[in-house]
């Protein structure tokens, strides 16, 4: 009875072994599958919408655009695209990827977050150059002889006043502007121009302040024939100098001006350096993987 006692207990334990390591078995294949397959499928489902609504028209067109100088154009599909981007990392920060897509899912954030600073580019530029213009129109102004006093009043009736209306306004917009662009640092380019501008600023800065002090400094009743004679010589010759430097200074606004192509600016042509560089690289990694993805789960 012992004997056959210990048998029938032998042979039990050898059973109960054996569907334990059959549930054992069947629980890592359960297991692997959630991990390996079903979670990744379930994430590629979710993912793959966010990525497709990445490369919409919203995020990629420039259809806004009319032309090359369109930056107000170019400023709204800047805004469509920022719009779209946040819904996009918003999307993104709610998914917990699994282990198994947790690079996929650091590339696309970080792809998202360098498209959003190129954006952000993008819009420092364009707003540089939208103010480029007003600069140079206002600085054009601040060259030409008043109307008023060179054919519609006599010179010996003409007033100081005549010059302080019509160069006053300019000159003083023309420094406030001058101060608003070039008075930090100014967005990358393609090229040094920009620089070059802010270094030139240095300098004729100053002279625009100095004559429109000079032109303020007298009396508005005071006849115009006087004022050659009460101006020092030296403040003189500074205003002739300073007021070829706003002609130079005026072309070379106009030579940057030639250059600037909102649909470049809008497509982050101009967003330099090892930040580009990385966002081209991504985007190569993020689309295989995603590519990979809808083939791998069959996502669409």
């Amino acid at each position: 009875m012992c004997g056959g006692g210990k048998g029938g207990f032998m042979k039990t334990f050898v059973i109960i072994s054996l569907v334990i390591l059959i549930l054992g078995a069947a629980g890592g294949g359960a297991y692997y599958y959630y991990t390996e397959s079903y979670l990744p499928m379930q994430y590629a489902r979710v993912v793959l919408p966010i990525y497709e609504k990445f490369r919409s028209p919203e995020l990629t067109s420039d259809a806004g655009i009319k032309d090359a100088a369109d930056a107000d154009g170019a400023l709204r599909v800047i805004e469509a695209r920022r719009r779209a981007g946040k819904e996009i990392q918003d999307a993104l920060a709610k998914i917990t990827p699994p282990k198994k897509m947790a690079v996929i899912h650091t590339d696309f954030s970080r792809l998202i977050t360098l498209a959003s600073a190129a954006n952000d580019h993008s819009e420092t530029l364009l707003r540089f150059f939208q103010k480029v213009p007003q600069l140079r129109a206002a600085l054009k102004t601040s060259r030409e002889p008043p109307p008023a006093a060179t054919a519609m009043l006599r010179p010996e009736t003409a007033t100081v006043s005549i010059l302080q209306e019509h160069w006053g306004e300019p000159l003083e917009k023309s420094v406030a502007l001058g101060s608003e662009l070039f008075g930090g640092p100014v967005p990358d380019f393609m090229d040094s121009s920009l620089a070059d501008l802010k270094s030139s600023w240095s300098t004729v800065g100053p002279d625009i302040e100095f004559v429109r002090g000079l032109v303020m400094s007298f009396a508005p009743t005071m006849p115009l024939a006087k004022i050659e004679s009460t101006i020092p010589r030296a403040d003189n010759q500074r205003a002739e100098k300073a007021l070829r430097e706003v002609e130079e200074f005026e072309k070379k606004l106009g030579a940057v001006l030639e250059k600037m192509n909102a649909r470049d600016i809008a497509g982050g042509r101009y967003f330099l350096g090892t930040s580009q560089v990385e966002m081209s690289d991504l985007y190569f990694r993020v689309s295989t993987a995603m590519d990979n993805l809808k083939k791998a789960y069959n996502a669409e």
